[in-house]
């Protein structure tokens, strides 16, 4: 976080500073919280959702693996998002 906020504070100016450090305040705090809650809705979904997910199939096998695939696929998208 003191690497995050010392980038920020150089490329902002003071005119857009106080935005800026906001912005990453609420992103680490939204985060924090979506974070934790989208792990739990997803983790053992043959258990919690076997209509739509198989118990012998791979997510019975494997049931952190949709956690890992979407935050792989936000990861990605954000990747993408940001590239210049």
């Amino acid at each position: 976080m003191p690497i995050l906020k010392a980038y920020m504070g150089t490329i902002t100016d003071s005119t857009n500073q106080a935005k800026g450090m906001s912005v990453l305040a609420l992103s680490w705090g939204l985060g924090s919280c979506v974070g934790p809650l989208l792990g739990g809705f997803l983790a053992s979904p043959a258990k919690l959702y076997p209509t739509h997910f198989d118990p012998d199939g791979l997510f019975g096998r494997l049931p952190f693996l949709l956690p890992c695939l979407t935050i792989t696929g936000m990861c990605v998208v954000a990747l993408v998002a940001v590239r210049d």
